[in-house]
């Protein structure tokens, strides 16, 4: 999953060496990732209105149901 998510992500970003993705899970087939980017690529990752962001996450939703599995995604900006 996560290299669903560094691929899907690097097409968007500007600064692709900046991608972090922190998986944390929790137990019932639930994990969150937390995914650090560029403070300039926050903007670019949410999108506008927040499509961008919503289709990451319908895009992993899908690729989870198939694995069994509930996926939540948190964008923050790299420090």
């Amino acid at each position: 999953m996560e290299k669903l998510i560094r691929f899907l992500v690097e097409a968007i970003v500007d600064y692709p060496q900046d991608i972090q993705i922190d998986a944390h899970t929790i137990d019932g087939g639930s994990v969150t990732y937390r995914l650090y980017v560029h403070p300039d690529d926050v903007g670019k990752v949410i999108g506008r209105q927040g499509r961008i962001v919503k289709s990451l996450r319908q895009i992993l939703a899908a690729s989870a149901h198939r694995q069994g599995l509930r996926v939540q995604l948190e964008i923050e900006a790299k420090r």
